[in-house]
């Protein structure tokens, strides 16, 4: 007969137990009568076990086993307070329990989420570890039958159980079960607590058909079954530890623990520590013999959870599950061992281990659950988007779910843990939070709660904050700029794909607009803004004052912020009712007022679209009808603005939330006074732009700057006044013509002017074709591109950042601005001429600069400009003769030359030899050349240069 730590009192067969309060010393006020015959015992445990404080005693801490289920509510097969419970310790008894079993056992797992992966992962690693049996692992799932849950991608089968079987706590319910488990030729099962079957009497109604339980045997199923409730625990201030229980058949009895819990707001457990921050060694010695004392009392065989909470009367017993703590792995990281797999070793007859360590130091675990999904708060079914996992010494990341994976909030919340483990609290908590700003997980209707582990591990004292929630955030304006700036691609997403579908049919509509107008509010406070993007990844916003943010996109969720020298990191999730940014670990919500989704109701079937893009509707206004249900429904505009897109066809079949039509509102709001504090953008507008920069990324097609181009010839007379022979200025002029000369040649019309060069097709051919014809394929060899313009337009597209055509989005993208740079060439003629005009003046004090280089600058220029903007071609032609051409005219007959004729006259052929000048007369050239692959070859060339051709009368 087991010990129970009390006062034996022996009479015949009858033996009565006073048990002794192991957390004072003290008897209970209930005691536990025991019948001892043969080789069993029943046991009458009266409810309550709380021993009261007496008068006048100390506020000693004492232990209670909470029992506040009544007998109503209880389900069959469940004994109710105060009955009694028969139990064996035989191994041959039970319905199959502690048998012997073949080679193979098939095993069904009764549970979902995290825990049933874990499950299924670790009854598949048995086979690795003992060849002589196997296990077969079979999820049991009241899902449909066309639908697989994630989970079960580690199952060797499924078992699907009708809605009518699963769902009522009857026993007929749990007889169906077991009814059909044991017509699946079940041999043992591992069931978990269920909101809709009873495991108690399930586990019962198994053992009636022949079929085992893994993880904790029947009878402990039937004493320990009391899960956490926090309606009426996990609200009441205090602490909340929790245990780990293995026992064997032979009473071998290991506990771990006790490790300290903190819960969220929904009192789910999100947080675990080990060991617990300020829990003394006689308290963990209590508690420890109080758990241990229960799995001896219960005659437990397998594993059980023992929850206990300290308040100000003491430590209390708020729940108890057998089978274990299948949820997540945090005692498999503080032991190595795989617990779930000795649990099951355990009830199937196997042998404890002698010892089960704990590692030393400091373990922390965050779980990472969904969270809100809408501005109330609510919980609902989600898919997840991205993951990410993050990297880390001294960290292990539990990754429980894939991209496209679906989430059930209410019955499968986790998502991943974060188990890091270091020498002291403060080490281990700075690797988690490190973990967990690395960790990202996106999904497509909900938010995580990695704001809140991140707030609770800021705090200077996150054990001792237990339960409480982090959930508030401080406002920052750059929330408001981010979002700013999502807005402005999500409608310029819109704008590309009408440009994409409008140069997919050979006429490409122009892109006019310069920035967008938006209307936001963030913590109950509307900002009106204007964004532009003035560069690649560049921004301006403004508001009172104007912020220019550059931001990197990593991934359609990810981003890398730089404002005013500073970097930042944030997390977009885009849910159906606004924008949910995580910046440097705080969470922030902001919606758009001046734009809506227009979303089906239900599913429904698209029966007419009333309203096109760019038209303009009055609140009511109908924009679209469906039929859901044989019903036939309006849908009415719910504001007054203007269509922006219709994303759904007519006789389509959409599912709830989908959205039919965006509209943008009209505004209605008043910006607040000028003079007043503006909580939407950073307190200083940051130094301006550099001037060729600017000029640059305009001339590429981004939005305006905010400066404009009415300033940059002011602002280029400056910059030449002050330092005239900066060899930067120089540069950056010559970047500049050449991108002029570039998209000037990519976009021209036939000319009636033809060049002397016959390979150089683009001088006189229709560019504008080209570049036409390329738009509709996106592809060189289907549009038929000469060799060089395709070496043009790589040239253009690398300025994009476009090396390669791999990526068709990226390509689609840099072609939508390269189309609207085409426009911005004749406004930056005035400016090329300043450009020039400064080169010719400047030649003869800096003769450094006049190179064949700037020569082929030059004759670009000239080609790209003929007959578009005859001003820049004459420029072009003035210097080109000024500098190369006149020199070599007005040359005294015995100055030697300051080029090579060969560079003058463009004669190629004489690049391939070493020219050596020979006497000769005025106006004559002789060289000894001799070519430079082969000595031997060695030519005589003659050049004669002719002044007059008006010949003589």
């Amino acid at each position: 007969m087991p010990s129970f730590g009390g006062h034996l009192q022996t009479g015949g067969s009858l033996s009565t137990v006073t048990p002794i309060d192991c957390l004072t010393g003290r008897p209970f006020v209930a005691a536990i009568t025991l019948f001892v015959a043969n080789d069993s015992y029943s046991a009458v445990i009266m409810a309550g076990w709380q021993a009261p404080t007496t008068p006048g005693s100390s506020a000693g801490q004492h232990y209670r086993r909470r029992h506040d289920r009544h007998s109503m509510d209880r389900p069959a097969g469940m004994a109710s307070a105060g009955s009694t419970i028969t139990t064996t310790r035989s191994r041959c008894s039970m319905g199959g329990q502690h048998t012997t079993v073949g080679t193979t056992r098939r095993v069904a797992v009764l549970d979902r989420g995290v825990a049933a992966q874990r499950i299924l992962t670790a009854l598949t690693s048995l086979n690795a570890t003992d060849p002589s049996q196997r296990w077969v692992t079979v999820l049991v799932t009241n899902d449909p039958p066309d639908t697989e849950p994630w989970y079960a991608r580690d199952a060797d089968d499924i078992l699907h159980l009708s809605h009518s079987a699963a769902s009522p706590q009857t026993p007929t319910a749990t007889a169906s079960i077991a009814t059909a488990l044991r017509a699946a030729d079940i041999d043992h099962a591992w069931i978990a607590p269920s909101p809709s079957v009873d495991p108690a009497a399930l586990a019962t109604a198994l053992r009636d058909v022949g079929i085992g339980t893994l993880g904790a045997d029947i009878p402990s199923w039937r004493q320990w079954h009391t899960p956490p409730n926090p309606l009426t625990d996990e609200h009441r201030p205090g602490r909340t530890v929790e245990l780990l229980v293995l026992r064997d058949t032979t009473g071998q009895c290991h506990v771990l623990g006790p490790a300290e819990i903190s819960h969220d707001g929904r009192h789910r457990p999100i947080l675990v520590a080990l060991p617990p921050h300020g829990l003394t060694a006689t308290d963990i010695a209590t508690i420890q013999d109080a758990a241990r004392h229960c799995a001896h009392h219960g005659n437990l065989v397998g594993a059980l959870t023992v929850h206990f909470r300290q308040d100000l009367t003491g430590w209390t017993i708020t729940a108890t599950e057998p089978a274990g703590h299948s949820r997540n792995a945090f005692w498999d990281h503080v032991t190595g061992h795989d617990l779930i797999a000795l649990a099951a070793s355990i009830t199937t007859g196997g042998d404890l281990p002698a010892t089960l360590e704990i590692t030393t130091g400091h373990t922390l675990q965050a779980r990472l659950l969904t969270d809100a999904c809408d501005a109330d708060h609510h919980l609902t079914s989600s898919t997840v988007a991205m993951v990410a996992p993050p990297h880390g010494v001294g960290v292990h990341t539990d990754l429980i779910l894939r991209e496209g994976d679906h989430v059930n909030p209410h019955l499968d919340p986790d998502i991943a843990t974060v188990t890091a483990h270091g020498s002291d609290p403060t080490q281990t908590r700075h690797r988690v939070r490190a973990a967990l700003e690395q960790l990202t997980v996106v999904l497509t209707t909900c938010t995580t709660n990695r704001t809140d582990l991140i707030q609770r591990l800021d705090s200077t004292a996150p054990e001792a904050a237990h339960d409480q929630q982090h959930t508030t955030s401080e406002t920052d304006p750059l929330a408001v700029v981010i979002a700013a700036v999502e807005a402005y691609e999500q409608d310029l997403t819109e704008a590309r794909l009408a440009f994409r579908a409008s140069a997919a049919r050979g006429r490409p509509h122009p892109f006019t607009q310069q920035g967008v107008d938006l209307t936001l509010t963030y913590q109950d406070r509307h900002h009106q803004v204007h964004v532009s993007r003035v560069a690649a990844a560049t921004y301006q916003v403004r508001g009172r004052r104007t912020t220019t943010v550059d931001v990197h996109r990593k991934n359609p969720y990810q981003r890398r912020i730089t404002l005013n020298g500073q970097r930042h990191r944030a997390v977009l999730s885009p849910l159906p009712d606004r924008l949910h940014l995580e910046i440097d670990g705080t969470a922030h919500d902001v919606i758009r007022l001046d734009e809506i989704a227009v979303r089906a109701p239900a599913p429904a079937l698209i029966c007419a679209i009333t309203a096109t893009p760019g038209q303009y509707v009055d609140k009511g206004s109908p924009i679209a009808v469906v039929e859901s249900m044989k019903m036939t429904t309006t849908i009415t505009a719910p504001l007054a603005g203007t269509i922006l897109s219709v994303p759904v066809l007519p006789h389509e079949q959409v599912a709830p939330g989908t959205p039919l039509v965006r509209i943008r509102a009209t505004p209605t709001i008043t910006p607040p006074a000028a003079d007043s504090p503006d909580p939407t953008t950073p307190s200083a507008d940051g130094p301006p732009r550099d001037l060729f920069t600017r000029m640059r990324d305009h001339l590429l097609g981004y939005d305006q700057d905010r400066l404009g181009p009415a300033t940059w010839e002011d602002d280029y007379r400056q910059l030449t006044t002050a330092d005239p022979t900066s060899n930067e200025l120089h540069t950056a002029e010559d970047a500049l013509l050449d991108l002029f000369a570039d998209l000037g040649s990519l976009y021209r019309p036939r000319t009636e002017t033809r060049t002397s060069d016959p390979d150089d097709t683009t001088a006189f051919s229709n560019t504008q074709e080209y570049f036409l014809t390329y738009l509709i394929w996106l592809d060189a060899d289907r549009a038929g591109l000469p060799l060089r313009y395709r070496a043009r337009l790589e040239r253009a597209l690398n300025r994009y950042g476009i090396h390669t055509t791999s990526d068709p989005a990226a390509l689609d993208e840099a072609t939508f601005w390269l189309h609207r740079s085409f426009s911005r060439v004749p406004a930056m003629v005035p400016l090329v001429i300043h450009i020039l005009q400064r080169r010719l003046d400047t030649a003869r004090t800096h003769p450094e600069h006049i190179t064949q280089v700037f020569k082929g600058r030059l004759e670009r220029l000239i080609r790209a400009t003929r007959g578009r903007q005859p001003a820049v071609t004459d420029l072009a032609r003035d210097i080109l003769f000024h500098l190369y051409d006149e020199p070599l005219l007005t040359r005294t007959p015995h100055e030697p030359p300051t080029h090579r004729p060969a560079d003058h006259l463009d004669l190629w052929r004489l690049e391939n030899f070493t020219l050596t000048p020979l006497p000769a007369p005025d106006d004559i050239h002789l060289f000894d050349a001799i070519a430079h692959d082969n000595p031997q070859d060695r030519r005589l060339f003659a050049i004669a240069e002719i002044h007059h051709l008006t010949p003589h009368t």
